[in-house]
């Protein structure tokens, strides 16, 4: 979410001076699974930026997740251990609550927590990984988070989720760099979810149709105020059924929804 304060844009470009949040290097990795299972014949996939459930309760958040039925959770603002949100890891306990497998990858340090984003999963991980973003003179660190879930026996569908930088140069840089580490797996199965805080005509998201990649969710129903700043991009592997955007007041955003389904080889 895009601040104004001008002790935060000291913090966020001059960086890591006093009073500022340092870079985290926190990393949960999901319980690992295997692909054994009965194949998936369509997965839902939401995407939402919580704001660490400041604006109602994880209650709330939760909530509004379960109404979803969702296969797939991409999750951004995500608090892990801090004070505000009374030490709760979020990304755990949610989803503990919707019987979800979670991984959750730190951006920077929150008090005496962590402050980042997550993917929760009812379908078996069998990996993940934290990738930190580039972004010179960045308003915040930012990282990626890519991980694996089975759909069916041997088969698997590549996940990443991203809260791009407000900064345009950073934000850039961010999104560059995430197209460059799931491009080999475009083509198999891939989707990239989260809030780019950028809109769908933006440069930054162009860079993943520019990859090859298509949009999933609609360009025109807002998720946060008047504007479409949360995306879902996917590979010709994969083909949209539907897609919605939740009317929520749970958050500032508004959580995105995308039935998918495998095409036929």
């Amino acid at each position: 979410m895009l601040k104004t304060s001008l002790a935060l844009f000291a913090c966020g470009v001059v960086g890591m001076g006093s009073g500022c949040s340092h870079g985290s290097t926190v990393f949960d990795a999901p319980d690992v699974g295997d692909c054994s299972g009965a194949p998936v014949d369509g997965l839902r996939l939401v995407t939402w930026n919580i704001r660490w459930a400041v604006e109602s309760s994880l209650d709330r958040i939760v909530e509004v997740l379960a109404a979803t039925h969702a296969d797939v959770i991409t999750l951004q603002e995500v608090d892990r251990a801090t004070p505000r949100s009374d030490g709760v890891d979020q990304a755990d306990e949610i989803a503990r609550r919707l019987g979800m497998s979670s991984t959750f990858a730190a951006a920077r340090t929150e008090g005496s927590g962590d402050f980042g984003i997550a993917i929760l999963s009812k379908l078996p991980f069998i990996g993940a990984e934290r990738h930190k973003l580039p972004g010179g003179f960045a308003f915040e660190p930012r990282v990626a988070l890519d991980g694996r879930v089975c759909v069916g026996p041997g088969e698997s569908v590549r996940v990443a989720t991203v809260h791009a930088d407000v900064y345009p140069w950073s934000r850039q840089e961010n999104l560059r760099s995430l197209a460059r580490t799931t491009a080999d797996s475009i083509g198999g199965g891939v989707i990239i979810a989260g809030d780019f805080n950028d809109t769908p005509d933006g440069p930054s998201t162009r860079l993943f149709e520019n990859e090859g990649l298509m949009r999933a969710n609609s360009a025109i129903e807002p998720t946060f105020a008047t504007s479409v700043i949360d995306h879902v991009f996917i590979d010709e592997a994969m083909v949209v059924a539907d897609t919605t955007v939740v009317d929520s007041d749970a958050s500032d955003h508004r959580p995105v929804v995308v039935d998918l389904e495998r095409r036929e080889r």
